[in-house]
């Protein structure tokens, strides 16, 4: 049987550095560094319209064993951070990172139904084994009657003590009322503690 796909979910901001310098970091040494990595699918930035942190990084992997792997290791451990790495997320906040596996569909890719207009991030926290499948099949229903949802996945946070896990929504248009409409799915066990609405990051040449 295959193995479900990976991701990597990260959320942070700049507090005492310029935007400017954060985005040149991620540009031009951090994105780069992953890139090199055997098993990376894709990396996308997103930039927060309503919500917080101001940004998102959702990294694709072939699996989670990648991370795992030396040439991950290789780049990703604290001792092998670069000086302008360690400056940086030293002067973050907000700062997330989750390692997650894809639940539904299973090995779906980001972007797979065309380039999303907002992209949706939804955590769910406490949610039960028991309760899961109920969840899906609403979500599924919920995601089925709005035609402007492309593509929508559902990860689960590996190595956590609760269940946490990690709704990924891509939207064909920009969207209004989207976050309000999935806080009427509640589950049966957990909640939903955070929503953002985020647009693709891009900077000007």
């Amino acid at each position: 049987m295959e193995k479900p796909q990976g991701s990597v979910i990260i959320l942070m901001e700049p507090d005492t550095i310029a935007e400017d310098e954060f985005n040149d970091w991620y540009d031009n040494e951090h994105i780069p560094q992953r890139t090199e990595v055997p098993g990376l699918l894709s990396i996308e930035r997103f930039v927060c319209t309503d919500g917080w942190p101001r940004y998102l990084a959702l990294y694709d992997w072939d699996t989670l064993d990648v991370l795992s792997g030396p040439e991950y290791k290789a780049i990703h451990h604290v001792s092998k951070r670069t000086p302008w790495s360690r400056r940086i997320l030293g002067r973050v906040r907000g700062w997330v990172r989750k390692e997650a596996i894809q639940v539904h569909p299973g090995r779906a890719r980001f972007g797979e139904k065309g380039t999303p207009a907002r992209v949706m991030l939804a955590r769910i926290v406490d949610l039960q084994d028991a309760h899961l499948k109920k969840f899906l099949e609403a979500l599924q229903v919920h995601f089925a009657a709005r035609p402007e949802v492309s593509q929508w996945r559902l990860f689960k946070s590996a190595g956590q003590e609760r269940n946490e896990y990690w709704l990924v929504v891509e939207f064909r248009a920009v969207v209004t009322g989207a976050t309000s409409g999935l806080m009427g799915i509640s589950p049966e066990s957990g909640s939903i503690d955070l929503i953002n609405l985020y647009c693709k990051y891009w900077r000007a040449p």
